[in-house]
């Protein structure tokens, strides 16, 4: 009966919300997404610069039972990058480093790392593999790490590079740590410093900041808390209470790829100077959202801390995401329209139905799910979709069955698990992921769709 009423109500709402303003439209969507347990957080949408829809909904303390506003300040994991990036321009621009110059020129302790350039660091082409595992083998657990400690820790382990530098693209957070060093030795201040006194303070950025919650013990004002779901406790948990998510304490010292801190507000306040001619160049603009070429001339669609796509009746788009103990983020630009998105959440495993904005705001059918039906596809059905599929030569997926479940597994990153919705669809659980399978006219899969955040990526089966 619960989910008969809950379709119901997904329905009225659909229904209801072709006569509602852009405003009023949203404010359904993620009103029933958080009632569903699906939305935890802040959306800011704009529109050249002006909001036309900003609201936050569910907690920013859960067990204090404290609200979510429109000045809670969030972690903004990976979408940190672009700051870093930035750090790295302005320093171009004052003359005191290069793109082309080497790594070994700024942090010599690494110079067993040959070829590798910052614009290597700044693309993910460079090679050197992620902290995790040498920490994990060799880290004090009880004690927190930064960015000097990955140095020396690599400067005693030498972990083997994954490839020559512009041969593939690997994504990953130590290229962007390594420049955080850089900025600080070229700078000679600090990387929260730096960037404050540089982008920040400039831009009046003023609840925006590199900040370490277990560093720095005290929890600042209007700071949302992480939660991540836990399966055998089956609720929402702090991160660092539960046993298997250790490194949320040990590595909260490391910078420069994930712990700046900010508000809605204040990331449009850096939407718009990316605007500002005053502020950057169309020349490092191009730069910064231009395609990443390899040495094989291949590109993939990652600038200088974003990626870049095209989409459907939108135009040219530059995005990029986060998702990191407990928090999940968002922030897209569409660069032909002058719209913005962004999405905050201090909640896991949600989703920000980036598709369902994008209908909304170009005034297109919407078609938004709120929830999906599962169905049971017996073990040798399921082997047929195992394989290799590649989005291009340096990006492929791996399917693969294990214990009657079908996986997804991306290069370098955890396994997900995929749950059939038809014969040839599967979705993610509690995230806005879709994968369908495509046959030729022999039954025979010859490809995979992956949807996400509005945009479809091909990977064919290798």
């Amino acid at each position: 009966m619960n989910k008969i009423f809950f379709t119901l109500s997904l329905l009225l709402t659909i229904c209801i919300v072709r006569a509602q303003s852009k405003a009023e439209k949203l404010d359904s969507i993620f009103t029933l997404l958080n009632q569903s347990d699906r939305f935890n957080g802040s959306i800011l949408i704009a529109e050249k610069g002006i909001p036309i829809f900003e609201k936050s909904y569910g907690f920013s303390n859960v067990e204090q039972q404290e609200l979510l506003t429109n000045n809670s300040i969030y972690k903004l994991n990976s979408v940190s990058k672009q700051f870093t990036a930035m750090g790295i321009i302005i320093l171009k621009n004052k003359g005191k480093l290069r793109l082309t110059d080497e790594l070994s020129q700024y942090i010599p302790e690494l110079k067993f790392y040959k070829n590798v350039t910052i614009q290597n660091l700044l693309t993910h082409t460079h090679g050197i593999p992620d902290y995790d595992s040498i920490f994990e083998e060799n880290w004090n657990k009880n004690k927190i790490a930064d960015n000097k400690d990955i140095i020396k820790l690599y400067k005693k382990y030498k972990p083997t590079k994954r490839f020559n530098p512009g041969e593939k693209f690997f994504y990953g957070g130590i290229g962007f740590e390594l420049l955080a060093v850089i900025i600080e030795r070229v700078s000679h201040k600090s990387y929260d410093n730096f960037l404050t006194e540089n982008i920040f303070y400039p831009l009046k950025m003023e609840s925006t900041f590199d900040y370490h919650r277990f560093k720095h013990i005290t929890i600042k004002k209007n700071i949302a808390i992480g939660y991540i779901y836990s399966d055998s406790l089956k609720e929402r948990e702090r991160p660092e209470i539960l046993s298997n998510h250790g490194e949320v304490t040990w590595s909260n010292g490391i910078y420069g790829s994930g712990n700046i801190h900010t508000t809605t507000s204040d990331l449009l306040k850096w939407d718009k100077a990316l605007y500002d001619t005053n502020f950057i160049s169309k020349q490092d603009l191009d730069l910064i959202y231009g395609f990443t070429k390899l040495n094989d001339g291949n590109s993939i669609n990652y600038g200088f801390g974003w990626w870049i796509t095209e989409k459907e009746g939108i135009g040219k788009v530059v995005y990029h995401a986060g998702n990191s103990n407990g928090f999940e983020t968002h922030f897209e630009r569409h660069l032909d329209s002058d719209k913005t998105i962004i999405i905050l959440q201090n909640f896991d495993a949600t989703t920000p139905a980036i598709e369902a904005i994008d209908a909304i705001l170009y005034n297109q059918p919407l078609h938004f799910v709120a929830s999906r039906k599962e169905i049971q596809l017996s073990e040798n059905e399921l082997k047929k979709f195992e394989g290799n599929y590649a989005i291009n030569e340096n990006v492929i997926f791996n399917i693969f069955l294990n214990d009657f479940v079908l996986y997804a597994q991306l290069s370098g990153q955890s396994a997900i698990e995929l749950i059939a919705e038809t014969q040839n669809k599967f979705f993610v659980k509690k995230v806005d992921v879709q994968f369908e399978f495509i046959r030729n006219e022999n039954e025979k899969i010859i490809k995979m769709n992956i949807f996400q955040n509005g945009n479809k990526m091909e990977a064919m089966k290798k």
